[in-house]
C-alpha cells in the first residue's frame, strides 16, 4: 500500500512541476508590457461603451 501511496505522490508531485512550468514559461517579460499596453484600453474602451450604453437606455 505504501508503494503505490508514493507512486501516486510522485506522480501528483511531476503533474505539479508540469504546471508549474506552464505558469512559469515567460522568458521576456516585455511580451507581457506590449500585450498589456493593447489589451488594458481595448478593454477600458469595451466597458465604457457597454456601460454607457446601458446607463444612457435607462
Amino acid at each position: 500500500k505504501k508503494q503505490r501511496q508514493a507512486a501516486t505522490q510522485g506522480s501528483m508531485t511531476e503533474e505539479r512541476e508540469k504546471c508549474k512550468s506552464k505558469f512559469l514559461s515567460i522568458k521576456d517579460v516585455n511580451s507581457i508590457d506590449r500585450f498589456s499596453r493593447l489589451l488594458f484600453p481595448l478593454l477600458f474602451l469595451i466597458v465604457n461603451v457597454v456601460y454607457w450604453g446601458f446607463y444612457l437606455v435607462l
